[in-house]
């Protein structure tokens, strides 16, 4: 039988993605077929992306920065290599809002062609090689500190009719540190030790082990006009069990959001790539070479990247407005239950009343419950029951007072009248307004004094009446309180209207109604001493707090106002002793390092000093301003 075995040039051609592409020229020793890493964007930046997660190719650089991707996101890559090698990888990455975010990823190498010969030369055909790395990948916020991931990878490669698999656990890490300098901030730091456990693959006899690597890196974002043009600077620092140190370099501009250039540096020379963003549409390129000298030529690399679905904040947003959607919801169902409660007990309380025979406050009940359902059945027949039994009574009662009278034309005249102002009385009670009814029912007494229902209709719209400006009161009280001391007089002059036969309480009401308008005048001078102190001008907002102290001196927000306004008004230039001079120096070094708080602080303790030393009083507005502005840019 004759002895086969891979000839020298087959190993050239066929394996010279794991030994010649990938070897460690200078120092000996191999990496991972898959060590040049993925996506034209990332190796357009020299491959150092450890700290820069931006799309699905997370899952290989760097599965805990998956955590730091908003959205759904799938990404394709492929690569040509040479001698008709092709280099692909596909990824999605799915974010949740609350366990985390999660990964799937495979690169695959491949050549076919490669000639098979024995050990005299002779051409036995052609093979191929095939090498796959899935990953399953999760990442996950600790306590707001930082992320931790992990990738779960099944290696498999085929050469020829021999194949074999293998199983590595990638372990990573990511950080977005809180610098309080601010040349430091929006920096990035992350951690991978790629094959923690690594995958080893057995073809026949011989078992291939794929060495570890540590990745650190280290990315800082620089924002000179907005935030939708950044300027990305990377590093990352790679070790491997079985190779020395290295550096990659990369930077990437990116312009309003939607073209990007690259640079980078890695062992094999210099790189470069551009891309594009439209929509959710991203599409990249890079060119770098193969190998550190040059010998196997450049390599160009496509991305495309694909977003879908909302993002967190999105989604975030979305429960958001759902939850207080649900919300008012059940306050709605709350309150529907309340108003049935209310309904039930309103016709409970009429019925009682109704069968004790205490008419006139069981038909206020019934039209109480129609105040809060028009259409209530029990309830309007109900009110035509009860009016009729009032009726009837009225009736009785009426009989038995022109039984007195002699003369019919006088029992009739009697009989109209009093019914007619009784039923006027009731048409006014009806409409809620007790004032009119109870002169009506006056009116009717002057002609039936003795009768008893009429008495208690008076007696009972009283204390309706009485009911009603209480209520008014106390929410005319309430609105006052939140400061609509418009609404609350509106509703005092109301109530004032209802007690005109109540000296006791207009003269409580007029009281209120008093204290409403120094509240109204302190409003008045507060807001007049606001513009001016807005506008800057210091004399006429001291003038404006100072009236709305008269009124009411024991204001904190007036008097602070005023004491500024005064500060101002009256600033002037003054000499400082050197201590103070000292002192305010120090103050200007620490706005000078941007530590504007501090600044603040120093300069209000020197203004005790001084309070109307206009240098002083200068710098802390120009402090405060320059706060002011750089926490709205950063509420955005």
């Amino acid at each position: 039988m004759m002895k086969i075995r891979v000839g020298i040039l087959a190993i050239g051609i066929g394996l010279i993605l794991s030994v010649a592409v990938l070897a460690q020229e200078a120092t000996g020793g191999y990496q991972s077929i898959f060590s040049m890493g993925v996506g034209a964007r990332q190796l357009g930046m020299g491959g150092a992306s450890v700290a820069f997660p931006i799309d699905a190719t997370t899952v290989y650089w760097n599965p805990a920065g998956m955590e730091e991707i908003q959205r759904a996101n799938l990404a394709a890559f492929y690569a040509t290599l040479f001698l008709g090698t092709s280099y692909n990888f596909v990824g999605f990455v799915y974010p949740t809002l609350n366990i985390g975010t999660f990964g799937l990823g495979v690169s695959r190498i491949a050549t076919g062609g490669i000639v098979r010969r024995d050990f005299h030369y002779v051409d036995l055909g052609t093979f191929s090689y095939d090498q796959e790395e899935f990953y399953l990948s999760y990442a996950k916020e600790i306590r707001n500190l930082f992320n931790a991931g992990a990738s779960v990878k099944v290696e498999r490669q085929v050469i020829g009719l021999d194949s074999g698999v293998g199983f590595g656990v990638d372990l990573a890490l990511f950080y977005r540190p809180d610098f309080g300098s601010v040349y430091l901030k929006n920096t990035k730091i992350g951690l991978i030790y790629q094959n923690a456990y690594a995958p080893r693959i057995k073809l026949r006899q011989s078992i291939d082990y794929m060495p570890s690597m540590l990745r650190v890196g280290v990315a800082r974002s620089f924002y000179f006009t907005n935030t939708l043009s950044p300027f990305v600077i990377s590093m990352d620092i790679q070790k491997g069990d079985q190779m020395p140190f290295r550096l990659n370099f990369g930077a990437e501009y990116t312009y309003n959001g939607q073209a990007m250039i690259r640079l980078g540096a890695n062992n094999r020379g210099l790189t470069f790539g551009a891309g594009a963003i439209y929509k959710q549409f991203q599409v990249d390129y890079a060119y770098g070479r193969v190998d550190s000298r040059g010998v196997l030529g450049g390599s160009h690399r496509l991305s495309l990247v694909v977003n879908f679905g909302k993002s967190r904040a999105e989604k975030l947003e979305f429960l958001a407005a759902q939850r207080q959607k649900e919300i008012e919801e059940q306050i709605a169902r709350e309150n529907a239950r309340r108003r049935e409660a209310q309904i039930k007990k309103l016709l409970q309380e009429g019925q009682d009343l109704f069968s004790s025979g205490q008419y006139f406050q069981a038909l206020v009940k019934f039209q109480q419950v129609l105040e809060l359902d028009k259409a209530n059945p029990e309830a309007l027949d109900m009110v035509d029951e009860t009016k009729a039994r009032m009726d009837e009574i009225r009736e009785k009662e009426m009989q038995q007072e022109l039984s007195k009278i002699q003369v019919e034309r006088q029992r009739k005249d009697v009989e109209a009248y009093v019914e007619a102002h009784v039923n006027k009385g009731l048409d006014y009670m009806k409409q809620g307004d007790y004032v009119k009814a109870i002169n009506e029912w006056n009116l009717a007494l002057q002609r039936q004094p003795n009768s008893e229902q009429i008495k208690g209709y008076i007696t009972n719209a009283r204390k309706e009446l009485l009911n009603r400006i209480n209520k008014m009161i106390a929410k005319a009280d309430e609105l006052a309180r939140k400061g609509k001391y418009g609404e609350a007089d509106q509703l005092l002059r109301q109530a004032l209207l209802l007690s005109e036969n109540d000296a006791v309480r207009q003269k409580e009401i007029r009281k209120r109604i008093a204290q409403l308008e120094t509240q109204l005048n302190v409003y008045d001078y507060y807001q007049q001493g606001l513009v001016a102190y807005r506008s800057e001008n210091w004399k006429e907002a001291m003038i404006n707090f100072e009236k709305a102290l008269k009124l009411n001196p024991k204001d904190p927000k007036i008097r602070a106002y005023y004491q500024d306004a005064e500060r101002h008004a009256l600033a002037r230039d003054q000499k400082m002793t050197p201590e103070m001079l000292e002192k305010f120096n120090t103050g200007v070094k620490l706005y000078v390092d941007d530590r504007l708080e501090e600044a603040i602080k120093v300069w209000e303790d020197l203004l005790k000093e001084q309070p109307y030393n206009k240098k002083i009083i200068d710098a802390i507005d120009s402090a405060k301003k320059q706060l002011k502005e750089r926490r709205k840019a950063h509420s955005k």
